[in-house]
This record gives C-alpha cells, sequence and structure tokens, in this order.
C-alpha cells in the first residue's frame, strides 16, 4: 500500500513532468513560428528586391498580371507591417543617422537606436502574427496550392535584411541598424 505523502510525491513529480514538456512543446512551437516569420520576411524581401532590380516576379508563381499587380501591392503592405519600427524612417534610423550622435562610436549609437524598438518577445509575437496574417491574406487571395508554392520558396528565401527576432550585441546592434536603415 502506497502512502499517502508518497502518492503525494508521485502525484506533484508527474505534474511537474507533464508541465515541462508542455513548456518544452510550446518553446518548441515558438521557434518554428519565429522561423516561419523570418522566412516569410526574406522572401517578401528578396521578391521585392527582385522585381526592383528587374521588373519581374519569378515566373514559378505562375501569375498574370493582374494577380502579378495585387501580389506585389500585398507583399509591400507586409513589408512595411513588418519593417514598422525600423524602417529607414524610424525613431531608429533616425537617431541612429542623426550626426549630433556622432559623438558615439558606431556600435555604441546602435546599442541606443535600438532602444527605440520593443522588447525582443514583444516584437517576436507581432512578427509571428504579421506571418500569420499573411498566409492568410495569400491563401484567401490566391487560393491555397499558391500559398504552398510560397511556402516552399521561402524555404529558400535569403535577404541581406532581418528581423530583430533577439537581443544583440554591439557588433550586432550596428550590423542591423546599417542593415535596417539604408
Amino acid at each position: 500500500m502506497i502512502r499517502p505523502m508518497k502518492k503525494l510525491s508521485i502525484y506533484c513529480l508527474s505534474t511537474l513532468l507533464v508541465l515541462i514538456i508542455c513548456i518544452q512543446n510550446a518553446n518548441s512551437q515558438l521557434s518554428a513560428d519565429v522561423q516561419s516569420a523570418e522566412q516569410t520576411f526574406a522572401f517578401i524581401a528578396t521578391t521585392l528586391r527582385n522585381v526592383q532590380v528587374s521588373g519581374e516576379i519569378d515566373q514559378s508563381l505562375n501569375l498574370d498580371e493582374t494577380d502579378e499587380s495585387r501580389f506585389i501591392n500585398i507583399l509591400q503592405e507586409f513589408y512595411e507591417q513588418f519593417r514598422f519600427g525600423f524602417s529607414p524612417d524610424s525613431p531608429l534610423c533616425n537617431y541612429y543617422r542623426d550626426p549630433n550622435n556622432g559623438i558615439f562610436d558606431i556600435e555604441q549609437r546602435a546599442e541606443l537606436s535600438m532602444q527605440f524598438l520593443p522588447e525582443p518577445d514583444v516584437r517576436v509575437e507581432r512578427f509571428v502574427r504579421i506571418d500569420k496574417e499573411f498566409r492568410a491574406v495569400i491563401t484567401v487571395e490566391f487560393g491555397s496550392d499558391f500559398a504552398q508554392r510560397v511556402e516552399q520558396m521561402k524555404q529558400s528565401a535569403v535577404s541581406f535584411e532581418y528581423l530583430p527576432t533577439r537581443e544583440f550585441n554591439a557588433a550586432e546592434a550596428a550590423s542591423f541598424a546599417d542593415s535596417a536603415c539604408r
């Protein structure tokens, strides 16, 4: 017969184990969501850059002219949503480029300018929400087959621009500010 105290200990231990597993699963899901947001942003930035340079969109998307124009407009809208707070005309960039702040070295100026952004967990939550909205809009506007093609293409998207999903050290902050404030 198991004594009541031992029963309670076993119950507490099993509850703690379940809680640890739930936390690990939540962290794993958050990591996947962040990766998806980063890939979506890279896809959007790269696609818009390619359109700007060549005037054309990737032919594998199989869009007619009307859909192509609508897709580019959606990409621009979501690009601006992702970059809100760190676009070239943002307070972050204005501070970073302000000649009056030349008394600081580049890394100090970059670290100070990063203070204009919300905390990383708030930024990540926003980026994940924007990513989900983008995927939903693409599915509604162009269908699930098209959305699946975009999901496949974003897996290999590479961009010099990236999302500030974590705290940066001084050198990383300078690199990010240089990239974001072009």
